[in-house]
């Protein structure tokens, strides 16, 4: 007769940690789905401020000398460590501009009168992550706030394409974080 209260309590206990485990991982779970819904909406306004600025930059060059521009925007959902759910990460709009082979500046003159606007709208040229100029190219790093511009200019002579990319990172969200 003893055997069995014991028996019973410890089902007793053993169901009410069950149920307070699965009861806390469902929170868990919700308080997840809150935070990437929170995170979809800052980062749909990091991608369109990344766009609008990206934009910025190429009303700076005068259409008469470019010979193509293309934008593509990368990155997106990151997946949970141990988990199937994708969330909200980090996006990039990248844009390469092509300038005339026989335009009235190269890249690197480009990238040069573009700097003092940059600074003016608000951009932080940051030095010290720059690399070394490389044979063919080098890069410009600058921030604004939590975005990062990166300026890739090649230095190329024509015929070959006389490329000038650049690409505007938004900050990143961390479901870690929350």
């Amino acid at each position: 007769m003893m055997q069995l209260n014991i028996r019973t309590v410890l089902a007793v206990i053993t169901t009410g940690v069950v149920v307070f485990l699965l009861s806390g991982c469902a929170m868990s779970e919700a308080h997840k789905a809150e935070v990437a819904a929170a995170q979809e909406v800052e980062l749909k306004g990091f991608i369109d401020q990344a766009r609008d600025w990206s934009e910025d930059i190429v009303a700076q060059i005068p259409s008469a000398e470019v010979e193509s521009i293309s934008v593509e925007l990368s990155g997106g959902p990151w997946q949970v460590y141990h988990s199937d759910r994708k969330l909200p990460g980090s996006y990039k709009w990248v844009n390469w501009v092509v300038l005339l082979p026989d335009g009235p500046r190269t890249p690197t003159e480009l990238a040069d009168d573009l700097e003092p606007w940059l600074t003016e709208q608000g951009w932080v040229r940051n030095r010290d992550t720059e690399w070394a100029a490389g044979k063919d190219s080098f890069e410009r790093q600058y921030t604004r706030g939590r975005y990062f511009l990166t300026l890739e200019v090649y230095t190329t002579a024509p015929p070959q394409a006389q490329s000038f990319n650049f690409t505007v990172a938004t900050p990143s969200t961390d479901i870690e974080a929350q």
